[in-house]
């Protein structure tokens, strides 16, 4: 391949297409130094699932998949296992704060050419910058699984990261009024504690009325709609400092306990019980 006209600087190497075969394997992202008038410039690009430390790499985590009971291995598709960048502002906190917001991924649209490769209890993220991370896995029947943070420098290899999936942990209960009736078109989620799970259910809140309680609302993707007043939040990971929120168009939010469960835990909670109407 040829790229005529760069000026001096580094450079990001994708090759893609033919996904998943021996034949065709999927390459890592690589970087490479050109010099402007340079036409010698070896670019070596090695496997996703090479651990090694060769090659034009980014920085890259590997690692495996295991039943958190007994250790047993688990096979996960391609899309569940990916990594988050950790970004905190002055006065978040990782665990308290930053974390219950980002169990669940974003929804984003994703593709591939060609077939993609399969199911294994191993993972690679590739093509990665400079950074700390948590990893995450999504798997159905099982709790959302984190792993981290993970600190990377520039190019360096994590290896031997391991992800343990447990039973999913629920969390169910009820949204009343002041006189203990049922509240309908409450929707309620789980955040943390501190100024960006502050941020976050004040700007929900006020999307929220906005739209008058209607349509699908992401916030942080732990939320429900209460159906007749009840709801019920799964796929849930122990060991997060998770805090319950409601949300209501004409009512002020509704900020409850915070709970901390165990791998595999139903807990029910109090009714979550709403102010007068605002």
């Amino acid at each position: 391949f040829r790229f005529a006209g760069l000026a001096s600087g580094e450079y990001r190497i994708r090759a893609e297409g033919g996904l998943g075969t021996d034949e065709a394997p999927l390459l890592a992202d690589g970087w490479v130094d050109v010099e402007a008038g340079a036409t010698d410039v070896d670019v070596v690009l090695k496997r996703r699932d090479d651990v090694r430390d060769v090659g034009c790499h980014a920085a890259e985590i590997h690692g495996r998949v295991v039943r958190a009971s007994d250790g047993a291995p688990v096979e996960v598709d391609f899309w569940s296992v990916d990594a988050d960048l950790v970004r905190l502002d002055e006065g978040v906190d990782l665990e308290r704060d930053w974390l219950p917001n980002h169990v669940f991924p974003r929804p984003v649209q994703r593709s591939a050419s060609g077939p993609l490769p399969a199911a294994s209890d191993g993972f690679h993220l590739t093509g990665l910058g400079a950074g700390t991370y948590v990893v995450r896995c999504t798997r159905r029947g099982s709790a959302i699984a984190l792993v981290g943070p993970i600190t990377l420098a520039d190019r360096e290899i994590a290896r031997d990261v391991v992800i343990r999936l447990a039973d999913e942990a629920t969390v169910a209960g009820t949204v009343v009024g002041p006189d203990g009736g049922v509240v309908d078109g409450a929707w309620v989620f789980l955040t943390g504690v501190g100024p960006l799970s502050d941020a976050l259910v004040a700007g929900a809140d006020r999307e929220y009325r906005e739209a008058s309680g209607r349509g699908f609302f992401f916030v942080n993707g732990t939320g429900r709609r209460a159906a007749g007043g009840a709801f019920e939040l799964g796929a849930l990971p122990a060991g997060v400092p998770f805090r319950l929120v409601a949300l209501h168009p004409d009512r002020e939010p509704l900020l409850g306990e915070v709970l901390v469960l165990e791998p595999g835990e139903r807990r029910e909670v109090d009714p979550l019980r709403f102010g007068p109407p605002r």
